[in-house]
């Protein structure tokens, strides 16, 4: 067994291939263990038997401290170099217990940004680079009617720009880019900052 030892991981290899790359934080209490390992199938079993646990374990820390989506909760597990079986079998335990809920996730980031006044497009694009997947359509669309799009902008226009109405064209025009770049509907914008 060969061992490449360096800050963050050790690279384990047996005849020249490379089997694993351990993170060293992941397995701080089992490192000598691993090394005193000599035998393959005995380092293999060993890392069968103790990952699963470290896996769940290292999960269990980072939701208790926020609450994560399915896809980011995979992207930690896999920075930390956890077999992709392993984080199926987290990521499945973590659903069962009601510790990772998509649903209730996006329906939270979609109140919170309202709030700071996101709109629907905004919103949207940020949910996808989260990796929230097709669930995350169908919960906007739930969420966002156009009642609820119209009031979400009447809000953000009369708490930003209290006398939007008597503004000029261009501080209209300047409103009307802000609220596009923060995601809102050109024809409801439209709508609200030019009607008589």
């Amino acid at each position: 067994m060969e061992v490449i030892d360096n800050k963050l991981f050790i690279l384990i290899s047996f005849d020249g291939r490379k089997y694993k790359k351990i993170d060293k934080k992941l397995y701080k209490k089992h490192l000598e263990i691993i090394r005193r390992c000599e035998q393959e199938k005995d380092l293999i079993a060993f890392i069968k038997e103790i990952e699963p646990k470290l896996a769940l374990h290292y999960a269990y820390r980072l939701l208790a401290q926020r609450a994560y989506l399915t896809a980011e909760l995979k992207a930690k597990l896999a920075l930390r170099q956890i077999s992709g079986e392993t984080i199926c079998q987290v990521i499945l335990e973590c659903q069962r217990l009601g510790y990772l809920n998509d649903g209730d996730w996006i329906r939270q980031f979609i109140k919170t940004k309202t709030s700071q006044g996101w709109g629907r497009a905004r919103i949207e694009r940020a949910l996808h680079q989260k990796g929230a997947g097709k669930l995350k359509s169908a919960i906007v669309d739930e969420m966002f009617s156009l009642d609820q799009q119209r009031k979400t902008l009447a809000h953000w226009i009369e708490k930003k720009y209290p006398n939007y109405q008597q503004a000029e064209c261009k501080l209209k025009g300047k409103i009307f880019r802000s609220l596009c770049r923060r995601g809102f509907d050109e024809a409801l914008i439209r709508e609200f900052l030019f009607r008589t």
